[in-house]
C-alpha cells in the first residue's frame, strides 16, 4: 500500500508528501526497502534538492539497506548535473566500497560532469579508470566520443585527436558522429587544407601530405599548427629530421611559427 502511494506522489511530482509518506512506513511497523528508498531518491533528484539524497543515502546503509545500480546512478547523474562532483565522486567511492561496481553510465556522467567545469585532466584520469574495468564500466563509442566533442568544442583539437588514437588502440571504432564532430572542428575557419593534411595523415599517406603541405607554403598559404605540429612530429618518427626541419624553415619565413 505504500508504495502504491509513493508511486502516486512520483506522478504527481510530489516529493514532500513522498517524503512524509515514507516516514511513515516505521509507524506501521513496514521496514523501507531499496524500491522505496529509489522512489524518494529519484524524487528529490528530479527535484535538485541534493542534500536530501545524501540524508536518504546514509539512511539507507544505517537500516541496513543496500543502494542498487538505479540508487546509484540516479544520484551520480544529477550531482554532476548540478555541479557537485565532489559528491558524485564520493558516491562512486562508497559504491566500489560495497562491492557494486559502476557502469558506463555513472562513469559517463562523471566523464560529462568534469568536462563541463574544463577540468579535462580528471576526465582523461578518469578514462584510465573506466579502460582498467573488466565489466560495465568500460568506454564505449559513445564515451570516447562525447570527450572528443568536448575538447573540440574548447578548442584543443590536438587532445581529441589523441582520444581518437586511443579509442583506436582499444579496438573501440569510431561512428559518423565522431569523424563528423573531429571533420568540423578542422574544416572550421574555412580551414580545409588542414583537415586534409590531418586526413592523409591519420590515414599514413605521407607522400600526398608532404605534396599538399609544400604546395600550402609555396602559394604563401600558412599551414594550421595543429596540421604542421602532426607532420612534423611524423617526419621525426619516421626519421626525416632534416626534412622536418627544413618545413620548420620556411615556415618561419612566412612568419606561422607562432600557431604550433
Amino acid at each position: 500500500m505504500f508504495k502504491v502511494i509513493l508511486n502516486l506522489c512520483r506522478e504527481a511530482k510530489l516529493a514532500n508528501e513522498a517524503l512524509g509518506v515514507f516516514r511513515k512506513m516505521r509507524e506501521f511497523g513496514c521496514r523501507p526497502d531499496t524500491t522505496s528508498f529509489n522512489i524518494v531518491i529519484r524524487m528529490f533528484c528530479e527535484k535538485g534538492d541534493m542534500d536530501v539524497v545524501l540524508v536518504l543515502t546514509k539512511e539507507m546503509a544505517l537500516i541496513g539497506v543496500f543502494p542498487d545500480m538505479i540508487t546509484y546512478v540516479v544520484s551520480i547523474k544529477r550531482f554532476c548535473e548540478v555541479g557537485h562532483l565532489e559528491d558524485a565522486c564520493g558516491l562512486v567511492k562508497v559504491m566500489r566500497d560495497q562491492g557494486c561496481v559502476p557502469n558506463v553510465v555513472a562513469y559517463f556522467a562523471l566523464l560529462d560532469g568534469f568536462c563541463k567545469i574544463g577540468d579535462f585532466d580528471k576526465a582523461m584520469e578518469l578514462l584510465g579508470e573506466m579502460e582498467k574495468e573488466e565489466n560495465g564500466g568500460m568506454p564505449n563509442v559513445v564515451t570516447y566520443t562525447s570527450l572528443i566533442q568536448n575538447f573540440c568544442d574548447n578548442d584543443r583539437p590536438v587532445e581529441a585527436l589523441a582520444v581518437l588514437d586511443r579509442m583506436g588502440s582499444r579496438g573501440c571504432f569510431p561512428n559518423q558522429v565522431t569523424i563528423s564532430t573531429l571533420i568540423r572542428r578542422l574544416c572550421s575557419d574555412d580551414n580545409i587544407e588542414e583537415a586534409h593534411i590531418v586526413s592523409l595523415l591519420r590515414n599514413k599517406n605521407m607522400s600526398e601530405a608532404n605534396g599538399l603541405f609544400r604546395w600550402m607554403l609555396k602559394n604563401q598559404i600558412k599551414p594550421a599548427g595543429l596540421a604542421s605540429s602532426i607532420l612534423i612530429k611524423q617526419l621525426c618518427l619516421d626519421g626525416q629530421i632534416l626534412e622536418g626541419f627544413e618545413y620548420y624553415d620556411e615556415m618561419e619565413k612566412i612568419d606561422c611559427l607562432p600557431s604550433i
